[in-house]
C-alpha cells in the first residue's frame, strides 16, 4: 500500500509580513529613517540583548549601511513609542 503525503506549501514567516498593517504614526515628511527598517532592527536589536533605546540604535548603526552622515537616536525612539 502507497501512503501520499500532502506537501504543506506554507512560506517561511516574515518580520516584515507580520507587521505590514502596521501604520506609521509619523506625520509630515521629515523623516530620516524607513518605517519597516526601524521595526525589524528595533526587534533584532532586543533578540540581541538591547534593552533601551539608545542600544537599539547603537545596534541599527553598527549592523546597517547608512549613507547618510546625520542620524538622530531619538527618531526610533519616538516611533518606536507611539505603537
Amino acid at each position: 500500500m502507497m501512503v501520499q503525503v500532502a506537501e504543506k506549501s506554507q512560506e517561511t514567516p516574515s518580520i516584515i509580513k507580520h507587521f505590514a498593517e502596521l501604520c506609521d504614526p509619523r506625520k509630515g515628511t521629515l523623516r530620516y529613517h524607513n518605517f519597516m527598517d526601524i521595526i525589524v532592527i528595533g526587534i533584532c536589536a532586543v533578540i540581541c540583548g538591547a534593552d533601551d533605546y539608545e542600544a537599539m540604535a547603537e545596534f541599527g548603526r553598527s549592523k546597517v549601511h547608512v549613507s547618510r552622515t546625520t542620524q538622530r537616536d531619538s527618531s526610533p525612539r519616538h516611533l518606536l513609542a507611539s505603537l
